[in-house]
């Protein structure tokens, strides 16, 4: 995490340095990140941002921190909008996570790149630090706890498990958004698009490709 330093440093300039830090991570990805760019970016000394970061590591596993709390605020977002409405179901917390989802991967389309970056060093000691850090806030807890209460009530298939589940929403999600910012780049989506998405994420994951009307 990043030093008292950074954190003593006027609210503008941190930003502008994470900001830098994202942008840099979020194109080139770890593996290819390079401080001398986001010291050029942000306008800053080599040796200021040793003075703020131990490495670059540091650096990215706090971004990382950032992109899973601002995920988890759309996605909690959504699913209080359903829990307002009506009892919610296994296909309507199912929904609100894909609308959450996709929200957050096209409104912040760095944060989802870095994010995407982090996730293929899975099983690496820099994935561990950066998973052992995570505050899992509210949303996260309830996540874990309704999945888990849906799989010993029988609703998911035999072999489903939490860590599975998520792991298949956070996939068929996350293809859907490069899709998206593949074919729409300045990431405009009406509302239509949105719920027509989300339908089709829904269908997949409770169904397969195949349409059901065949």
């Amino acid at each position: 995490m990043p030093k008292d330093t950074f954190f003593n440093l006027k609210e503008e300039k941190q930003q502008r340095i994470l900001k830098a830090a994202l942008h840099e991570i979020s194109v080139h990805g770890y593996n290819k990140a390079s401080v001398t760019r986001i010291v050029k970016d942000a306008g800053i000394a080599t040796g200021s941002f040793y003075q703020y970061f131990e490495d670059l590591a540091d650096v990215f596993v706090h971004i990382g921190h950032r992109a899973v709390k601002l995920k988890g605020q759309y996605m909690q977002q959504e699913l209080e909008k359903t829990r307002s409405s009506k009892q919610i179901d296994m296909e309507s917390f199912i929904r609100a996570m894909y609308r959450g989802g996709l929200r957050f991967g096209l409104e912040h389309e760095e944060y989802f790149r870095a994010a995407q970056s982090f996730l293929q060093l899975k099983d690496t000691e820099l994935y561990n630090r950066m998973f052992a850090g995570v505050e899992f806030n509210e949303i996260y807890i309830w996540i874990n706890q309704f999945v888990g209460e849906a799989v010993q009530r029988g609703e998911l298939q035999q072999g489903i498990t939490v860590a599975l589940f998520l792991q298949l929403i956070t996939g068929i999600n996350t293809t859907i958004i490069e899709y998206l910012i593949a074919a729409k780049p300045g990431g405009e989506m009406s509302k239509e698009d949105l719920e027509t998405l989300c339908d089709l994420g829904l269908h997949i994951l409770l169904h397969g490709i195949r349409n059901s009307d065949n």
